[in-house]
């Protein structure tokens, strides 16, 4: 698959693009990213990011925010591309008293396609914003103790990993949950064509 990676400014991006190495990956940063980038890939992936919050910041985003909105394209946003999709259909952000770093257990909330062969596990989290509320067109689909950790559009491909996926894959579950991610995603489009 062809894979777009918005890069946001993340800490790991060496460990993301690891992840994705069975993939045609292209990166380019956030502030740069221009929707039509999207054309030729077949998945964007919203990296994390640190410079900039979500929240008061819709302006700088915007591209961003335009084009989760309007695009046709799957779509799997990790921690701070996690909550741009998740602003992006009205959820509110809410800082956290001190910023959530470490493995943290996941529940999940109901059964899916991301969840095959994944035991109720762990995943690694660096973040300060959390998401409470999902309104409709999103549901939630796993949760942890301080807020919603996976999300999804109902009607399309469109994905948020509050989590980290890329770190630590031998310790925690985020790695399979994005393999699984990418595979449903690459099923569907093929379904399609």
């Amino acid at each position: 698959m062809k894979l777009l990676v918005v890069d946001n400014g993340t800490s790991y991006l060496q460990a993301l693009l690891k992840l994705l190495a069975p993939h045609e990956v292209t990166v380019v940063p956030w502030t740069k990213f221009l929707p039509k980038d999207a054309e030729s890939s077949d998945t964007v992936i919203l990296s994390g990011g640190h410079s900039l919050t979500v929240t008061g910041h819709d302006q700088e985003y915007q591209d961003e925010l335009g084009f989760i909105r309007e695009t046709r394209l799957p779509v799997i946003g990790i921690c701070l591309g996690f909550e741009l999709i998740a602003h992006a259909f009205g959820a509110n952000l809410r800082l956290l008293e001190a910023k959530e770093k470490g493995v943290i257990k996941l529940r999940f909330m109901q059964p899916h396609p991301l969840f095959l062969g994944v035991p109720e596990a762990e995943v690694f989290e660096s973040h300060r914003w959390v998401v409470k509320n999902v309104p409709k067109p999103l549901v939630g689909l796993a949760t942890s103790k301080d807020g919603y950790e996976i999300i999804a559009h109902e009607s399309k491909p469109i994905f948020g990993f509050q989590f980290h996926p890329e770190m630590f894959p031998e310790k925690t579950v985020g790695a399979k949950i994005m393999h699984n991610c990418l595979s449903l995603i690459e099923a569907e489009t093929a379904a399609r064509k």
